[in-house]
């Protein structure tokens, strides 16, 4: 009986022992450390962008009340035919885009973007009409493009192409002595576009990225603002093409997981 509670009490401290150890070793270290997850391209996003535009853009006066197939060119002199006032400008754009990633196996990147853009409120000039003091003049209000994207990501970086639809508005009018003559067109215009470009995921929400984009605006028979339906001499065949060189930046949603433990 002396033996069995001294074998008794000896397992009990024995156990005792056991727990305060085990205890003593969770309290001498932690749980396993996270781990930063590596930069994921998934998720939504929005931004602004800035950069430079070389804008062209082509009109033919088209006299439908004569017939559909009347074309003229006024640039520099009146000229029945003709290829058209090629119109262009270099000056600034300026926009916002908003987009959607996935991040696939291997680093390729799928997406969907859209933006729009605008440009300065000065007009491209070509003398036309006999010249000075007549000018033909033309701009782009704003730029709208609509497309998919296609990427391979590095880590942090990104390279991606891009296309898709594009739609622009375009002014024209003819000046005398910088005065606009009422025979101006405002017209939308819609074509497609193809770009390519790199970005750089500064942190895990902040993204900087630099883009080259070809748009192209299909031809529209664009009507004057002369009073009345009557067709004229001053109605025009406009269609533009833009090169556009700008820089972007995004800030994307935190839509990651949260660093997991090590298992």
């Amino acid at each position: 009986m002396r033996v069995t509670k001294a074998f008794a009490s000896s397992v009990g401290a024995g156990l005792m022992a056991l727990s305060l150890s085990t205890s003593a070793h969770a309290d001498a270290y932690s749980a396993p450390a996270g781990y930063a997850r590596p930069f994921s391209w998934t998720g939504l996003y929005i931004g602004a962008n800035a950069g430079w535009v070389d804008e062209n853009v082509n009109f033919r006066d088209r006299d439908t009340s004569v017939n559909p197939n009347v074309i003229a060119t006024f640039c520099p002199t009146f000229v029945p035919g003709g290829s058209g006032c090629d119109i262009g400008r270099q000056t600034g754009i300026y926009g916002v885009h908003a987009g959607l990633n996935h991040q696939m196996h291997g680093g390729f990147v799928v997406g969907l973007e859209g933006a729009i853009s605008w440009t300065s409120n000065s007009f491209g000039s070509e003398p036309c009409l006999g010249g000075a003091p007549i000018a033909c003049e033309a701009r782009t209000n704003f730029l709208a493009t609509i497309g998919p994207r296609l990427g391979f990501a590095m880590g942090n970086f990104l390279i991606y192409g891009s296309g898709g639809f594009a739609h622009g508005q375009i002014d024209t009018q003819i000046t005398v002595a910088g005065v606009p003559l009422p025979v101006s067109t405002r017209g939308g215009h819609d074509g497609w576009y193809l770009g390519a470009g790199v970005e750089y995921a500064v942190t895990r929400h902040i993204i900087f990225g630099v883009e080259y984009q070809h748009i192209e605006l299909n031809n529209n028979f664009d009507r004057t603002n002369l009073a009345g339906p009557t067709p004229t001499i001053f109605d025009r065949d406009v269609h533009a093409d833009y090169d556009i060189v700008r820089a972007r930046l995004s800030f994307k949603f935190n839509t990651e997981e949260r660093a997991r433990p090590l298992k």
